[in-house]
């Protein structure tokens, strides 16, 4: 049960975190633009944008679930 809400929990925040990229990386891009930055700085501060909405994707695959501990309990007849 545990790993079905990871996966649920998983896919819905994968496309959270798509969304705000793709509006992040629209933003940023007007913005720089917009503040007249030679096209190759854009580029290098979409690419570092990207980067790490990669490496946060990358992190999201990478959660698992796993028992910290396990309980026992013994009864004394």
């Amino acid at each position: 049960a545990a790993e079905a809400e990871l996966k649920r929990r998983s896919a819905r925040a994968r496309v959270a975190i798509e969304a705000e990229r793709d509006a992040v990386l629209r933003r940023l891009k007007l913005s720089l633009q917009h503040q007249g930055l030679p096209l190759e700085a854009v580029d290098a501060q979409l690419s570092a944008e990207r980067a790490h909405y990669a490496a946060l994707l990358g992190a999201l695959q990478g959660v698992k679930v796993t028992l910290d501990a396990v309980c026992a309990f013994i009864v004394n007849r």
